[in-house]
């Protein structure tokens, strides 16, 4: 018989049944992140974790964070898919700047009332971060809290652990004039400034599925924190590091300073990156200058490293290689009053890059390029498309996409096929000449016509291979990789300057088809990547060579792994 006037734990809004269910329901899936030092994990009083063997003087590292208001976003979106990389990422990127690798994770998760497929949602999230910082999640605490919280809120903190060997702690002792700045990009606003942007929207009633640049806002504010964890171990393993700054709250001008001794000061030149399209959206909604936005939002940099001037272009290359954008930002100079000193100014907005794309074919690279374009991850657009061919499938694509065709009869006069070419092309007024599977060699005349402004791409590591039948061509010799290139056109026949190469491993059991079908998804993958770079403004062409972000690019142009 229930006692009158009971009154249970549950009726108080805590519900211990459904926290065990919790814990019960996420223990696979955190189990993931494990490895043979998890001694015990989830599920305990405490969580056990071994000490690595090959530290000879291990320094334990350890970080604290959350993820701030950005949360009200989330929660107010319903989207939750995100914010626990975010808790990592605010928390591992913190520990790494001292040389350190995450050893593992703990969270805190609080509300005032569980809701399972919520909690479970951000605890997945959390196991994903783990897994690209690659640390465990060995533990954590849900908590109901019935009139702390209001009804849909939670919160969120992150505790992490990592080791470091004594002897190779990056503390900024040896950071001296002369030592180059490489900023590393970021993805979006990462998890700092949101009361600000908080702010705007509410004071500009900005609804979350406003469309800025083509954009869906609430989007682009929920992107994830990026995880720098093996990015700066792969570096570290080559470079000598002499500082790193993880760009959170304060942006560059408080983050920068906080690596360096008190002799240095570090000099940043604005002009050096291309701030983002929502940084240049918020610097307009709440009228900031630059400075203000550079101590508030990171403004496109990620993280900061300090390095030998002589390593500068080899850490960026290793940066794109791994899909990190990266530039020399500036320098290290003797202090004479600020530790920081802001030189020039920000680089203008990027611009749409307009496009005339050439077909014979398919059109599986345009329809790669399309998709990009239509999922606002490429800021283009296609003026219209050109083929040699009436039966092209890449027609009806274009067709599908509302773009503009021309159907052109290939002369066997290169004089009238050049007529024919710029006179399409003079309407349009296009930036850049894609071509995408045109088996015809373009006129000397129309190639020079439009120098530096046309670019191919083609399935082979240039200079091998140039040409057709690639794919049997490389299985018949010796060579252990095969790739695809892209590159500025000239008169030779696949023979211009290179932009970027991408490769992968030949299998035992490819044929010249199944090859084909992998260097496809390199292909799309790579080209709307290289494309972008134009519409930022990276990429030049001059008579000393390919530069992207003002460093001279190698003649096998930049190695990109997809």
């Amino acid at each position: 018989m229930k006692a009158k006037n009971k009154l249970t734990y549950k009726d108080a809004g805590v519900n211990i049944r459904s926290g065990n269910q919790l814990v019960n329901t996420i223990k696979e899936t955190v189990r993931t992140t494990h490895n043979s030092r998890v001694l015990a994990g989830v599920g305990g009083f405490s969580a056990l974790y071994q000490l690595p063997k090959q530290y000879k003087n291990p320094v334990l590292v350890s970080a604290t964070d959350g993820v701030g208001t950005k949360l009200k976003l989330a929660i107010e979106a319903n989207q939750h898919r995100h914010i626990g990389i975010d808790l990592v990422a605010m928390c591992v990127n913190d520990i790494i700047v001292c040389g350190a690798k995450p050893l593992f994770f703990l969270d805190y998760f609080a509300t005032s009332q569980l809701k399972p497929a919520q909690a479970k949602q951000v605890i997945a999230s959390i196991t994903a971060g783990c897994l690209q910082a690659d640390c465990a999640l060995i533990g954590g605490e849900t908590a109901e809290m019935p009139g702390l919280y209001q009804k849909n809120d939670y919160d969120l903190a992150g505790f992490c652990v990592g080791v470091v060997e004594k002897s190779k702690i990056i503390n900024g002792k040896s950071i001296k004039p002369g030592q180059k700045l490489i900023g590393i990009g970021s993805n979006g606003i990462h998890s700092n400034g949101y009361s600000l942007v908080r702010k705007i929207l509410a004071a500009k009633r900005i609804p979350l599925n406003e469309k800025i640049h083509g954009k869906k806002l609430i989007n682009e504010l929920l992107k994830p924190t990026h995880i720098y964890v093996n990015l700066i171990a792969k570096l570290l393993q080559k470079f000598k590091l002499h500082g790193m700054a993880h760009i959170t709250g304060g942006g560059l001008i408080e983050n920068v300073p906080r690596m360096l001794p008190e002799s240095c000061a570090a000099q940043v030149d604005l002009s050096s990156w291309q701030w983002p399209a929502i940084f240049n959206w918020l610097q307009q909604q709440a009228k900031l200058n630059e400075k203000e936005m550079l101590k508030t939002f990171n403004c496109g940099v990620g993280m900061v490293l300090c390095v030998d001037k002589h390593s500068t272009t080899e850490v960026i290359k290793t940066c794109h290689r791994l899909n990190f954008p990266a530039w020399e930002i500036g320098e290290i100079s003797a202090r004479k009053k600020a530790a920081l000193e802001l030189l020039g100014q920000k680089k203008k907005p990027k611009k749409t890059i307009k496009l005339s794309i050439f077909i014979s074919g398919k059109g599986s690279n345009l329809a790669a390029i399309i998709k990009q374009i239509q999922q606002k991850k490429l800021n283009a657009h296609i003026n219209c498309v050109i083929s040699d061919n009436p039966q092209a499938e890449g027609l009806i694509k274009a067709k599908k996409a509302s773009i503009k065709t021309h159907v052109i009869k290939w002369h066997t006069s290169a004089s009238k096929n050049t007529q024919v070419l710029k006179k399409i092309l003079s309407s349009h007024q296009s930036d850049l000449v894609v071509l995408a599977g045109f088996m015809r060699i373009l006129p000397k005349a129309f190639v020079t016509a439009y120098r530096n402004k046309i670019i191919n791409i083609h399935p082979s590591l240039l200079p091998k291979y140039p040409g057709l039948n690639t794919h049997q061509r490389v299985l018949n010799s010796s060579d252990r990789y095969h790739g695809v290139s892209i590159h500025f056109v000239d008169e030779k026949v696949d023979g211009g300057p290179i932009i970027a190469q991408s490769s992968l491993k030949i299998k035992q059991n490819d044929t010249p088809s199944r090859l084909k079908q992998r260097i496809h998804k390199l292909e799309h993958k790579l080209y709307p990547l290289i494309i972008s770079w134009f519409s930022e403004n990276r990429l030049h062409l001059s008579m000393d060579g390919i530069k992207y972000n003002n460093q001279q690019v190698p003649p096998q142009g930049i190695l990109i792994e997809l």
